[in-house]
């Protein structure tokens, strides 16, 4: 369970008891107002009703009566009352819930109850019947409200059915309301506003008050289970862990003390001050005996300093132990030792590789180019600052805006907005260089998020594409060439008055001109499929174009034709392709 929802179960186990507390004075006060509005609204109002309603009357008041009853038994312990012990989880809390809404309907039930008393009498057109009634029911309400301001929903779900049932009997009377009950009824307003702000008071003492208790009982726990918490920090902390006094000497340790700090067992002592540790340690270091007084003073000098700090030293076996040095507020010290060889080990191979992403973008013609939510650049590798023709001091701080004009602009802010959206991507822009010359680059660029997944800038990897920019416009205006020459190569050939026909080396029609389709009477849609001289040979056969010649030649005759013609035909491809 979250700190605030302890804070919520503690309020409401607040609640919990305070309605337990206050449902028989609030069932007294009720069967006594309403005992005096029964006498006052004898003769007015029909005996059954009256009955009626004063038997709904018990029933709620019953309920509310045993209500706090079967919360005592279900729930027997205050603490289970307060919402549990910190780290309950939410069973108990369901179960919490449940009981503060059976008192809050029940509450509810009682003022719609009282409301409905304003429909008993036959008419509230007489002014003392009117106002006796307005009366009580408003007295009713603000003790109500009074009593329930340790819980101000419930005292609303009091009031709200209750106040509306009166007003309504009171719109439908017809007339003018006289002023006594105007009074009363402003009386009544002013006195549940003034309770509602009261109770929004309370319910912010009442969660200091259960904030200050839970904080009581935490440091109460704390201070029982501090040592046996601090045992089990010393055992398993995986560190070591030596504790000073104000005199320097030596109150705690662990075992991983005696393994990292690399002190003989005999000066391992409780009460042993902290300068024969550090002479200890000295004594069996690579020191020349002229040397250890000062290697003792100067370690001694960085221990006693006042603020937190981080020692390393080497061991002999080629161990690297970090030593952090914590001063307490009374004076004494605590030591934390701690093996950080492998540590040590991955940021050497974390320093290279970094060494080398360095070198890679130093050297790279790729462009890095970073930048922040506010589109200026906050770093950028020399190939990034070559495109753009500026330093990297110049280029810092500057927005990328500066560097396109407005149709590159429109890109970039595309783009910028789908990295916004955390989607990277690729798109082509032609970025402006100091020099004013346009260089196009391919940007791959990739929204950067820190380790709270709050985006943070932006990435990209900028390719100077000016030279395949080049290239393409260059074959985009060899291709242009090309068909203007092919077009004019077709004109000439239709402005012929002779048939033209060329035939690549399998025989098949590759360019002809509208001539050699008018002499042959060839259809444009054959042509168009480029077919083979046979097939020509073919479409004359079939259309008949040899005339009655072929058909006077008997089956024989014909047969050397059409295999003649073929061979024909191929063996004027064949000098045409020597031509």
């Amino acid at each position: 369970m979250s700190a605030e929802a302890q804070l919520r179960a503690d309020v409401d186990g607040l609640r919990l008891r305070a309605h337990a507390a206050s449902a028989r004075l609030a069932n007294w006060a009720s069967l006594g107002v309403s005992a005096l509005l029964l006498w006052a609204l004898q003769g007015t109002t029909p005996m059954p009703q009256l009955v009626a309603w004063s038997v709904v009357l018990a029933a709620v008041v019953v309920w509310r009566i045993v209500l706090p009853v079967v919360h005592r038994r279900a729930v027997p312990t205050p603490a289970a009352l307060s919402g549990g012990a910190p780290g309950d989880g939410g069973p108990q809390r369901v179960a919490q819930r449940q009981w503060l809404r059976r008192y809050r309907l029940s509450i509810a039930a009682h003022g719609a109850v009282w409301g409905l008393a304003a429909w008993l009498p036959a008419s509230l057109a007489d002014t003392p019947l009117q106002a006796s009634v307005v009366f009580m029911l408003v007295g009713l309400v603000v003790g109500a409200m009074t009593l329930t301001l340790f819980d101000l929903p419930a005292a609303l779900l009091f009031a709200g059915p209750a106040v509306c049932l009166l007003l309504l009997r009171l719109a439908l009377i017809g007339a003018p309301l006289p002023p006594v009950t105007v009074v009363a009824l402003v009386m009544g307003a002013l006195l549940m506003g003034m309770l509602g702000l009261a109770g929004r008071r309370a319910d912010r003492a009442r969660r200091s008050l259960a904030t200050a208790r839970r904080a009581e009982r935490a440091s109460t726990e704390g201070i029982r289970d501090a040592q046996a918490l601090l045992q089990q920090v010393f055992d398993h902390a995986g560190q070591g862990i030596s504790v000073f006094d104000r005199s320097e000497r030596l109150l705690a340790w662990n075992d991983q003390v005696a393994a990292l700090s690399a002190l003989t067992p005999a000066v391992l002592r409780q009460g042993v001050t902290l300068e024969a540790c550090v002479r200890d340690r000295v004594q069996h270091g690579p020191f020349s005996p002229d040397a250890q007084e000062a290697e003792v003073q100067r370690r001694l000098l960085e221990l006693r300093c006042r603020e937190p700090g981080v020692l390393r030293y080497g061991l002999a076996d080629g161990q690297v132990v970090e030593l952090r040095r914590n001063p307490l507020p009374d004076g004494g010290l605590v030591l934390f030792l701690a093996d950080i060889t492998e540590r040590e080990a991955s940021r050497r191979a974390a320093d290279r590789q970094q060494r080398m992403l360095a070198l890679v973008l130093e050297r790279t013609e790729q462009g890095f180019w970073y930048i922040d939510n506010d589109l200026r650049t906050t770093d950028a590798n020399p190939a990034m600052c070559r495109m753009l023709g500026l330093t990297r001091a110049q280029l810092l701080g500057r927005s990328i805006h500066d560097f396109v004009d407005a149709e590159n602009r429109a890109i970039f802010d595309l783009h910028v907005a789908r990295r916004a959206a955390g989607h990277a991507g690729g798109y082509e822009v032609a970025l402006t260089r100091a020099d004013g010359h346009q260089v196009h680059c391919f940007n791959n660029a990739t929204p950067v998020f820190d380790a709270a997944g709050r985006k943070t800038g932006a990435l990209g990897l900028f390719s100077d594409i000016s030279a395949q920019k080049l290239a393409e416009q260059q074959v985009r205006e060899a291709g242009e060439a090309l068909a203007q020459k092919s077009n004019v190569l077709a004109l000439t050939l239709d402005s012929l008055v002779q048939g033209v026909l060329n035939v690549d080396a399998q025989g098949r029609c590759t360019a002809w001109n509208s001539r050699f389709l008018e002499l042959l009477d060839f259809p444009p849609d054959l042509m168009a499929t480029q077919p083979l001289l046979t097939d020509l040979l073919q479409w004359q056969l079939a259309h008949e174009e040899f005339g009655d010649q072929l058909a006077r030649m008997d089956d024989e005759g014909r047969a050397s034709v059409t295999r003649g013609l073929p061979a024909l035909l191929a063996n004027l491809s064949q000098r045409y392709r020597r031509t």
